[in-house]
């Protein structure tokens, strides 16, 4: 188990995700407010902005979404991805385009197993983002934190940017153990 606030290790259990470990640490459910998301095909000139994990031509689903408690509403994780959906079951796909169920539960669901490698983390500012969050300003501290999302096979399915206010929670910042 990492140190690092919902940032689950990749030697941890499948089961651990991000929506699982916010669900502990704030004690309520967590759904996905989708706040743009966009089909599109990689131009040969994209390839370099997606980190060369899409081939031209490829179609990847592109997102952004809220993670909120149910019941309270309350915004909890801001998060952006570029999916390649082709290498989704078709049930996650489903599931991406029309729910509001996040991601890592869609794929535990599944049982898609999945590991991730860290592209980057930092402590930094909220910034524009504090628009997204009730009663946060620009300079809340908040973790952010960039990884690419594999299968079991190596093959890259995704590409996510999470940002996390600190302050949206009293509890401990270290995940509790399951």
């Amino acid at each position: 188990m990492s140190t690092r606030l919902l940032w689950p290790d990749a030697a941890d259990p499948p089961v651990l995700n991000v929506t699982t470990l916010l669900e502990q640490l704030v004690g309520e459910s967590i759904r996905a407010q989708v706040l743009h998301q966009v089909l599109t095909v990689v131009e040969r000139s994209d390839v370099a902005l997606y980190r060369g994990l899409w081939s031209p031509g490829e179609e990847i689903l592109l997102r952004a979404v809220l993670l909120r408690g149910t019941p309270s509403g309350r915004a909890y994780l801001h998060a952006t991805a570029s999916i390649a959906l082709c290498q989704l079951p078709l049930a996650v796909r489903r599931g991406l385009l029309s729910s509001d169920v996040p991601f890592g539960r869609l794929l535990q669901t599944a049982q898609v197993r999945v590991t991730r490698t860290d592209l980057l983390g930092a402590d930094q500012s909220l910034g524009d983002l504090c628009l997204l969050f009730d009663g946060l300003s620009p300079a809340t501290r908040a973790v952010r934190r960039s990884y690419v999302m594999r299968l079991q096979e190596g093959i890259a399915v995704a590409h996510l940017v999470e940002t996390f206010p600190l302050s949206l929670t009293q509890t401990a910042l270290v995940a509790p153990q399951l």
